[in-house]
């Protein structure tokens, strides 16, 4: 068994494309010796060791990211016309009924809130909204209670 883990989203280093893998030693040499010669470049390897460094403040924000994911979907399960989607990042997909997607993300942009917008057919209804800090959330939340 190998675990494959990255340092993209909770390092906040997606950019970089930076992993790593942990398993027995038989396989991680023979993982070794199959391995491109540089698959880590300076700035990768120097955001790393910034993010072990400082580990216990980005795992901080991490948590702190989630419990405001949480409280985000808490308030969207109580309004009327917006549903989300499940999610494990950052981020909600979130679906407006009452709305177009564009009339949303206009109520948003004035009240000083950018998202992102999907031109896709599938997702034209859609906005993706990512948490944020305690005060952007509660900004958030009242602009979405503004507008849908």
């Amino acid at each position: 068994m190998v675990i494959l883990r990255s340092f993209s989203k909770w390092a906040g280093i997606a950019g970089l494309r930076v992993g790593y893998a942990i398993g027995s030693a038989t396989l991680i040499s023979h993982l070794m010796d199959i391995k491109q010669p540089y698959n880590i470049n300076i700035a990768g390897e120097a955001a790393v060791l910034a993010a072990l460094e400082h580990r216990n403040e980005l795992l901080t924000r991490t948590r702190s990211l989630v419990e405001q994911r949480k409280k985000l979907e808490a308030v969207i399960n109580d309004l009327d016309g917006v549903s989300y989607f499940p999610s494990e990042g950052n981020f909600l997909l979130c679906k407006f009924e009452h709305k177009t997607a564009e009339q949303a993300f206009t109520g948003l942009a004035e009240h000083g809130i950018f998202v992102r917008q999907f031109p896709q057919t599938v997702l034209n209804d859609s906005l993706r909204i990512s948490a944020g800090t305690p005060e952007q959330t509660d900004q958030l939340i009242y602009a979405l209670k503004n507008i849908v």
